[in-house]
């Protein structure tokens, strides 16, 4: 296959093109610096995303509001089920359901 001439790259070609050569000249030192801030970078990205998310779910927690009798794990089950958090589906719920059953924290509702 032809190699794609200079004239016929789009700028987001260029762009990558050009960062290419720009870490191609660098000397290990300076590729071991830059790599080492991408990588700060995007570990504070993520420590940010994780803080946003459990600010979220704090706040829809209602804890400023007086608990009008101690909180269950029935009630725990309930906010999980009511609320959609992300990586908690209806299987997490249920194993969690069943070891709470298991252990004597819910009692176990007798089916017919």
């Amino acid at each position: 296959m032809a190699k794609k001439r200079s004239c016929r790259r789009t700028s987001e070609e260029n762009a990558a093109h050009n960062m290419a050569v720009r870490i191609r000249k660098m000397t290990d030192m300076q590729i071991t610096e830059y790599m080492d801030e991408i990588r700060k970078k995007a570990y504070a990205e993520a420590v940010d995303d994780i803080s946003d998310t459990r600010k979220a779910l704090c706040d829809s927690c209602d804890r400023n509001k007086p608990a009008e009798k101690d909180p269950t794990a029935q009630d725990f089950i309930d906010v999980l089920k009511k609320e959609k958090i992300p990586g908690v589906g209806a299987v997490t719920i249920n194993k969690l359901l069943e070891v709470a059953k298991r252990y004597g924290f819910i009692q176990q509702v007798a089916s017919r």
